[in-house]
């Protein structure tokens, strides 16, 4: 996993582009997303996206099997619960995070626990 991490999160090689605020912003035009809605950006790598909904206005909280984004709390998204209330997050956001998943059942059951009723799930 850290070799994964160490190749994968290379910011100097791989700098933050402008596709992950792009995608934010449409996704809160779309949507109706509003600054201070709290969003979940589960599996956030090294928090190109959180970063880009923090910087709309949005609460965003991460988490990640990896410690490489220091904002994101350490979760095993296929056994651990997600370190947050019931019915707690607006909106939650995982984008190329599931085919990583071999628990599929209780990563998805997490992320119903922590999403408010109405919520959105990207």
């Amino acid at each position: 996993m850290n070799k994964y991490v160490e190749t994968a999160y290379q910011e100097k090689e791989k700098p933050f582009g402008e596709y992950p605020l792009q995608l934010a912003e449409y996704l809160m035009e779309r949507f109706g997303l509003k600054k201070g809605m709290r969003i979940l950006d589960n599996g956030c790598g090294r928090g190109e996206f959180l970063h880009a909904f923090s910087s709309l206005g949005m609460e965003a909280s991460g988490t990640d099997i990896s410690d490489f984004c220091k904002q994101s709390k350490v979760v095993d998204l296929n056994h651990d619960m997600l370190p947050f209330p019931d019915n707690y997050f607006d909106a939650i956001f995982s984008k190329s995070v599931i085919e990583h998943i071999e628990n599929t059942e209780h990563y998805m059951s997490e992320m119903r626990r922590v999403l408010k009723e109405g919520g959105y799930l990207f």
